[in-house]
């Protein structure tokens, strides 16, 4: 029961906020990208600097797994894998650099290539919005658990 219950919660994390992306993306599309002049917005440059930051953050979460991996020995780490919370953690993170690298992927030909249009602009305001819920779950849920296992030690 406790592994159904894990294995939903982790469907739940993953599929939740690509449906809250493309919601929010296609409303931000339906009442501005539709409207502007995509030759005046320069999208190179906004490509450049989305990459860099998917960079940064791509580089946060492998060193957060890697922290992860090497207390494996530790009182907290034992905590997390005996209540489940260590699976969860790790697959959440795993789902966020796959998600930051497919952006990663996606965009670094768009940026080399210097292709605009309001497709590609959509694109980036979804992969935008997917990471920044994503990362923000990852946060927020690895705070719970600090703070839950901080309580209760």
């Amino acid at each position: 029961m406790k592994n159904n219950r894990l294995i939903v919660s982790r469907v739940l994390y993953t599929i939740i906020p690509i449906v809250l992306s493309i919601v929010i993306s296609f409303v931000i599309y339906k009442e501005w990208v539709r409207n502007i002049n995509i030759k005046l917005l320069n999208i190179q440059d906004v490509v450049g600097t989305i990459l860099g930051i998917w960079g940064t953050l791509f580089g946060f979460v492998i060193t957060a797994i890697s922290i992860l991996i090497a207390f494996n020995g530790s009182k907290f780490t034992q905590e997390l894998r005996d209540s489940g919370h260590y699976q969860t953690v790790m697959f959440l993170y795993i789902v966020t650099c796959v998600i930051i690298f497919g952006a990663i992927s996606c965009f670094l030909p768009i940026y080399i290539f210097n292709i605009a249009s309001k497709r590609v602009l959509a694109i980036l305001i979804f992969f935008m919005i997917e990471t920044m819920i994503m990362f923000g779950i990852d946060i927020l849920l690895l705070f719970l658990i600090l703070r839950t296992v901080t309580i209760e030690g």
